[in-house]
């Protein structure tokens, strides 16, 4: 069986984010915002080859017809859920688990209030976190 580790994403903040004011616009577009950290912006970050989708209402296409992590080692992720504010993905690798969070997990800048949070840990123990 290969190395497999399991990588997990959460918005954190979520409540005050979107809370933060009164005005109905501003509070559904925080909900999309919440909604496309870990949908969109995954799906862009594991590129054209892993054969997910975002549809037009932002849930995420394909799950389940991706191809399987395998012993041949040719498939690098495989999307278990993503969804608004959380997302888990098997990566066939630490390499593979540290280079995706890195690549998704952006900046303070990007969704000023809101912070995205990225961790993996092997199916056997030992964790990494940004």
């Amino acid at each position: 069986m290969p190395e497999m580790w399991l990588i997990l994403f959460e918005a954190t903040g979520k409540q005050s984010f979107i809370f933060d004011t009164n005005k109905l616009r501003e509070n559904l577009g925080a909900s999309q915002l919440i909604l496309e950290s870990t949908t969109s912006q995954l799906v862009s970050a594991l590129g054209p080859g892993s054969g997910l989708t975002v549809s037009r209402d932002g849930t995420v296409d394909g799950i389940g017809a991706q191809p399987a992590i395998d012993a041949e080692r040719t498939t690098p992720y495989e999307v278990i859920i993503a969804t608004s504010g959380k997302a888990l993905v098997l990566a066939r690798s630490r390499v593979l688990a540290e280079d995706l969070i890195w690549r998704h997990v952006p900046g303070p800048a990007h969704t000023p209030g809101l912070r995205i949070v990225g961790t993996s840990a092997p199916l056997n123990g030992a964790t990494t976190a940004r």
